[in-house]
């Protein structure tokens, strides 16, 4: 397999792994199917992050953008489950009553 067929992240991974073959047995795959890839799929970026300490911007810039130190993050709007609970009051899972071990009193063990 030529190295022209992946992305220069999946290359770089595949380099500091020591291989295709060594790359596939850290993240439990077979080579085989590492070799189908053209570039890292978007379910294994933090796996392949975590294994070989290549960072996910690097990974998939495509994805991840660098981020700039001293920049921070733009706050995302609530999602809509967290819009919905704000407005519908939360129903309780407990009953309405406490259980009470009275149901055990005249039993010996």
């Amino acid at each position: 397999m030529t190295s022209a067929h992946f992305d220069e992240g999946l290359r770089l991974a595949i380099e500091k792994a020591g291989g295709i073959r060594a790359l596939a047995r850290e993240l439990g795959i077979t080579g085989a199917a590492l070799c189908v890839w053209k570039r890292v799929p978007a379910h294994r970026i933090l796996q392949l992050e975590y294994v070989t300490s290549i960072p996910r911007e690097r990974l998939r810039p495509d994805l991840y953008r660098r981020r700039i130190r001293g920049t921070r993050r733009a706050r995302s709007p609530p999602s809509c489950a967290a819009r919905t609970a704000t407005l519908a009051p939360r129903r309780s899972a407990r009953p309405a009553t406490a259980w009470t071990s009275s149901n055990d009193s005249g039993r010996s063990g």
